[in-house]
């Protein structure tokens, strides 16, 4: 460790030093305690003040806006989850690592400065404050937003700058909060089913890629389904998701496949990848020990795939609308194959055993957004039989 990075060790080392012991100003307190007993408005900051509260000189009741910025709480005052009348919360500019879960009690806040402190995680309970407006975050150690700040439908400002936000919420503060809400909700329904749906969104409302956005839930869903989302191409990233059983990237835009899909051998069943770019399939596909369906129809694949002669459990593999030539009769020894290969042909290889029809290569017209969206349901239950969803 070099001499720079060893002082800024310690400097770091003398900042989370919680501050010396210090006896509170009782006189000041009391003072300011009576004024708020009659005005609801408490000011106790700029105190020096540290946890826990002086209990010789009680919080009034009746207080609905407390200012304790500016003082030495290494924790969050417990006298304040008391306070069922607040409506303000002023508690920047102090030493607090975490925000307790209790907080959900202020039924009432609807204002709450958390500003300039240590919190490296808000409670997914903060969700419970229906009638937050504002909460200013800005200068504290968040890697994330709970997903359930959704459901404070009431909020209109948010200030999460100066954080440590890893993707997809590095941009965060540049989306408007009905947008952030609406994305946040979807992200909280897909980890709770195991299942992200994104159909149609043309635009990437957290400014990072869909794929980086589904990550956040790797490890818990079984199905991605991101159908007409401009996702480029399907990165390294797609190894991360272990649990996954269903893949739809239809419309995609997606030029390649990362061979890193080959690491989800033990529990993919399903992929879509119609309707993209794709030229040439990754040696990956072959390690996909229990794939049974793979739809590569509307691509531009010239070479045939003989990466998926590894794929045993394939029953499924349709190749419409490419500029192939023909399948290689090597696909024969994979019994109960069946593979869709020119546009309304469907040519199928039982045991060894194949039937084609010649001419050239045909396209299919286009569909609407709405026809490509119909009847999905009935196609996933057509190709996946018995694949469960949980």
């Amino acid at each position: 460790m070099t001499t720079a990075a060893k002082r800024l060790a310690q400097l770091e080392e003398q900042a989370n030093q919680p501050p010396p012991k210090r006896e509170p100003p009782i006189d000041e307190l009391r003072k300011r305690a009576a004024e708020a007993a009659i005005n609801g408005t408490l000011h106790w900051n700029n105190l020096q003040l540290q946890t826990p509260l002086p209990a010789v000189v009680p919080i009034p009741s009746n207080v609905f806006h407390l200012k304790l910025g500016n003082n030495e709480f290494v924790e969050f005052p417990k006298e304040v989850l008391a306070l069922r009348q607040l409506q303000v919360l002023e508690i920047n500019a102090n030493l607090m690592a975490a925000v307790p879960a209790q907080i959900s009690a202020l039924e009432t806040l609807h204002t709450l400065y958390l500003n300039n402190n240590r919190v490296g995680k808000l409670p997914p309970e903060i969700g419970n404050l229906t009638n937050l407006q504002m909460l200013d975050v800005h200068g504290n150690r968040l890697n994330e937003v709970p997903l359930e700040l959704c459901w404070c439908t009431a909020l209109t400002k948010l200030n999460v700058s100066d954080n440590m936000l890893r993707k997809p919420f590095q941009r965060i503060e540049h989306v408007s909060i009905p947008d952030l809400l609406a994305v946040l909700k979807m992200m909280l329904v897909s980890q709770t089913r195991k299942e992200l749906h994104m159909v149609q969104c043309d635009i990437d409302l957290l400014q990072s890629s869909a794929m980086e956005q589904a990550h956040r839930l790797c490890t818990v869903l079984t199905s991605l389904y991101l159908p007409f989302v401009e996702v480029g191409e399907v990165t390294d990233l797609i190894q991360d998701f272990a649990p996954l059983k269903i893949l739809c990237f239809g419309g995609c835009k997606i030029r390649s496949v990362s061979p890193a899909i080959g690491a989800l051998s033990s529990k993919l069943r399903f992929i879509d990848l119609r309707r993209n770019d794709i030229c040439t399939c990754p040696d990956g596909f072959g390690g996909l020990a229990n794939l049974a369906t793979l739809l590569l129809d509307d691509n531009k694949l010239q070479v045939f795939p003989k990466s998926l002669l590894e794929c045993k459990a394939l029953t499924h593999l349709s190749l419409r609308c490419n500029v192939l030539e023909e399948v290689p009769p090597e696909f024969g020894g994979l019994a109960n194959l069946k593979v869709g290969l020119r546009a309304c042909v469907h040519v199928c290889i039982e045991r060894a055993c194949m039937c084609a029809s010649s001419g050239s290569i045909n396209v299919c017209p286009r569909q609407t957004g709405s026809q490509r969206l119909s009847g999905a349901a009935s196609f996933l239950e057509h190709y996946v039989p018995n694949l469960g969803r949980n």
